[in-house]
């Protein structure tokens, strides 16, 4: 199969959770990564911004009371971990399950078998949302969309 051609298992799931904070994106995006890994995939999740993957990385270790998940960053030479973050795309290595954090949608959604968006209650996440639903329509994948 070619890079442009759409890989058939590639599911794009949209979470419009609750919270209406960043902080409340990033929590809910480590109960994705924690489900993720107890189903064996391996995680990436992509940051927006250097100060995101620094947050991201504190709260992949404190955000549940009774676990935590170990990960490893997008630029380490070897990577043991189910879960890896990063701020730019991976190379082929991961391509079970994409946590997308940023705002914008990206050239090759089939390098993942599922990719997840987390919409928070805020408009303007709500509008950049939308563009990138319709980019993944246009890609020829079908998006599901779950409340939360």
């Amino acid at each position: 199969m070619d890079a442009t051609e759409v890989n058939s298992t590639s599911q794009v799931t949209f979470y419009k959770i609750q919270g209406e904070t960043l902080t409340d994106k990033l929590n809910f995006s480590c109960r994705l990564a924690e489900r993720g890994v107890s189903l064996g995939c391996s995680v990436f999740i992509l940051a927006e911004s250097h100060e995101q993957l620094v947050e991201l990385d504190e709260k992949l270790w404190t955000f549940s009371a009774t676990s935590f998940i170990p990960h490893g960053f997008q630029s380490a030479k070897t990577r043991e971990d189910l879960v890896t973050v990063g701020n730019e795309l991976p190379s082929s290595d991961h391509n079970d399950v994409l946590i997308n954090l940023r705002n914008i949608s990206f050239a090759n959604p089939n390098q993942f078998s599922r990719i997840t968006e987390i919409i928070i209650q805020d408009e303007s996440h709500i509008t950049l949302a939308r563009k990138r639903y319709r980019s993944y329509q246009e890609a020829g994948l079908k998006p599901m969309m779950v409340s939360i």
